[in-house]
């Protein structure tokens, strides 16, 4: 059985990238970029690992730009032989169903951490688009 990294694994992280779609339509990068601007979310690094016959691509991210915490996180999902993604990480039902719900679930996070929120942007957002 195969454990390794192949952090330089382009092709399954950009196939990845341009065919998944959370449930609303949205795709991987549209989620990130929506989700960091209203919460604390900075994406640092995209990756592979293998395990047995799946891939698993990641991209890892942090609450804090500085990252004086070395606190990491990641989103993960599994890619099967057959080319076949599903997540596979505790944000999965969140990511499935968009940005929105992805970044309440890291808002009300944060808010169970004792983080400054961005709950403001958040709703600001929110109201904008729906104007």
């Amino acid at each position: 059985m195969s454990n390794s990294i192949r952090a330089s694994d382009i092709p399954v992280v950009e196939r990845l990238k341009s065919t998944w779609r959370a449930q609303d339509g949205e795709t991987v990068e549209q989620i990130i970029s929506n989700v960091s601007k209203v919460a604390q979310f900075v994406p640092q690094m995209w990756g592979v690992v293998e395990l047995g016959e799946n891939d698993y691509v990641f991209v890892s991210w942090t609450r804090h730009r500085d990252n004086k915490s070395d606190e990491q996180y990641a989103i993960t999902w599994k890619v099967a032989l057959d080319g076949t993604t599903e997540l596979a990480s505790t944000y999965a039902k969140p990511m499935e169903l968009g940005w929105r719900a992805l970044a309440l679930s890291l808002i009300a996070r944060e808010v169970a951490d004792g983080e400054r929120t961005q709950i403001f942007a958040f709703c600001m957002i929110r109201l904008t688009s729906t104007l």
